[in-house]
């Protein structure tokens, strides 16, 4: 079992899902060799963006696929991530920023 906080998230809904299509992002192509490399059986990812049917994680299942690693499942829950709150919790002045929302984000997922 694997544990990774990966930096797979991004500043609006749709985007991690056209990087991971794209394939052209280095740091993202050498997160995904790297998972890769590791085999384990069971994968878990922190800092991923979250989207509706899991678009972005099935393409991601793909890519490690490609590469030799086979993890037949997933499964993702709706964080509180980017959720508005409202409020200015940073302090700077100015509504609706990432740090003003719960669990810091730029958009809810």
């Amino acid at each position: 079992m694997a544990t990774w906080h990966v930096d797979l998230s991004r500043k609006g809904p749709g985007l991690l899902l056209r990087d991971l299509m794209r394939a052209e992002d280095d740091r993202l192509n050498a997160a995904v060799a790297t998972m890769a490399r590791a085999q384990p059986d069971v994968l878990v990812l922190t800092d991923i963006d979250y989207d509706h049917g899991l678009a972005a994680l099935g393409v991601l299942q793909r890519a490690l696929a490609a590469q030799g690693l086979e993890l037949p499942h997933i499964f993702a829950s709706k964080p509180n991530t980017g959720m508005p709150t409202g409020r200015d919790l940073d302090g700077d002045g100015l509504l609706g920023g990432p740090r003003d929302a719960q669990g810091y984000g730029w958009f809810s997922g």
